[in-house]
């Protein structure tokens, strides 16, 4: 009986010692699935910036639609040599920067109503002049022409930045709802007569 304990005893030490050996092997494979994990996550994050990084070089040099747009100055896109591709003044055609129920022809240009959309568009292609606040209200210039440019003023985010080139009806910042937003056009500096067609605005000089 005495040597049955004792072989009894060796026969458990053998079994705790087997399954410290498994728990070691299962954490050291553990570790290693990790790494390994890791590994190919940084491999696929290098890949993808690098497909970016070339993407963002090749895309046109025109502002691209931003959705959502929460935040002042994305989607930037900066351009050299944008100013030799302004419209003339003839060839432009301006669209209304809101898509409103309520629009009305008034001094400073064109007034409209946030209702439906907050979204606001760039009324022909050009490139953001400036940007400034006058009296806590956010004015957004574009210029589209060498002697024309327009000014939408009352936004509230902006999602575009100076120096960058904007396309007609494309997204460009947000205003809040029930607010008014004015579009107002100049030419050689003076403040233009606007007028509401069925097809965006006809502005005279």
């Amino acid at each position: 009986m005495r040597e049955f304990k004792i072989c009894k005893v060796h026969t458990n030490n053998y079994k705790l010692s087997i399954g410290k050996h498994l728990r070691k092997i299962a954490i050291l494979q553990c570790f290693v699935m990790v790494f390994f994990i890791c590994n190919i996550i940084a491999v696929h994050s290098l890949i993808f910036s690098m497909y970016t990084d070339e993407f963002i070089e090749i895309v046109p040099s025109v502002a691209r639609p931003f959705s959502p747009l929460y935040k002042d100055e994305s989607s930037i896109v900066f351009t050299s040599g944008a100013l030799d591709n302004l419209k003339r003044a003839q060839d432009l055609k301006f669209v209304l920067p809101i898509h409103s129920l309520y629009a009305e022809e008034t001094a400073e240009g064109i007034d409209m109503i946030v209702d439906t959309s907050i979204m606001v568009k760039s009324p022909e292609d050009g490139i953001v002049e400036d940007i400034y606040t006058v009296s806590g209200v956010k004015i957004l210039r574009i210029r589209h022409a060498e002697n024309v440019y327009s000014e939408i003023k009352n936004l509230d985010i902006l999602g575009v930045v100076v120096g960058q080139t904007v396309a007609r009806g494309k997204d460009i910042g947000t205003a809040k709802q029930k607010s008014v937003v004015t579009l107002s056009i100049y030419l050689d500096d003076n403040l233009q007569k606007l007028t509401l067609t069925n097809s965006g605005v006809e502005w005279v000089s």
